[in-house]
């Protein structure tokens, strides 16, 4: 809704008094607000959008079913979701701190007790979810360091 109302144009409007056309999309003219207009203009690309991060989400709930199960401690599907939710709400919530390290541990052992889950099982999660972020990430950022060597 406030896409929609213009907070994104009132926002390119604060900035360009300060930065003026910092706001502004290269070669297009137009600002941020008309690309979000021109993103929600497009329904089929932002529901495919949606569906995608959606399933995605999916997916992650279903990796920390899989883990608690693997590690002894398994709980219901919406104990599932209902810690993922939170632990996805909390991490972006502080997205200040680079890659919510200490955040998403501390989050996942505080929530997981709510749910009466034992620390130590929370604490699992949250590292073997690191662990993956990490395999993942350091070939994706020496293979972009690469290309930028080159």
């Amino acid at each position: 809704l406030a896409q929609r109302l213009g907070v994104v144009r009132l926002l390119e409007r604060l900035a360009d008094k300060v930065m003026p056309n910092a706001w502004k999309l290269n070669g297009t003219g137009g600002g941020v607000q008309d690309a979000i207009v021109a993103l929600y203009g497009d329904r089929r690309r932002f529901a495919l959008a949606v569906g995608l991060h959606l399933a995605g989400w999916l997916v992650s709930c279903g990796e920390a079913w899989l883990i608690l199960w693997m590690v002894g401690h398994p709980i219901g599907v919406v104990e599932v979701v209902a810690l993922e939710s939170v632990i996805w709400a909390i991490r972006n919530a502080a997205f200040l701190v680079p890659a919510g390290l200490g955040v998403q541990e501390g989050a996942y052992v505080v929530v997981g007790a709510a749910i009466g889950l034992p620390a130590e099982a929370a604490l699992a999660i949250s590292l073997i979810k690191r662990g993956r972020e990490i395999l993942l990430g350091l070939p994706a950022l020496l293979a972009w360091r690469l290309s930028v060597a080159r």
